[in-house]
């Protein structure tokens, strides 16, 4: 079963600590950071082009409430 999870993490970048593979020694906070930064920089990738498409979205929400045209709606997406 471990070797699956390691794979799952490997391709995955998810850390070992949050597939429950962590060793008998606990881990320091340096070292957590360390190993999830793959998985951050894969977050933060989505964030723009999820971000593109939510503020669209809330372009044409407000146009339609307010009646104006949704290019000329000024709005950003805050993570």
């Amino acid at each position: 079963m471990s070797i699956i999870m390691r794979e799952i993490s490997a391709v995955s970048g998810l850390p070992d600590h949050m597939l429950g593979l962590a060793g008998s020694n606990p881990t320091s906070a340096d070292s957590i950071r360390a190993s999830e930064a793959t998985l951050t920089a894969k977050a933060e990738a989505r964030q723009g082009i999820f971000g593109r498409s939510w503020r669209q979205v809330a372009q044409l929400i407000t146009a339609i409430q307010t009646g104006a045209d949704p290019a000329s709606v000024d709005v950003g997406v805050k993570w």
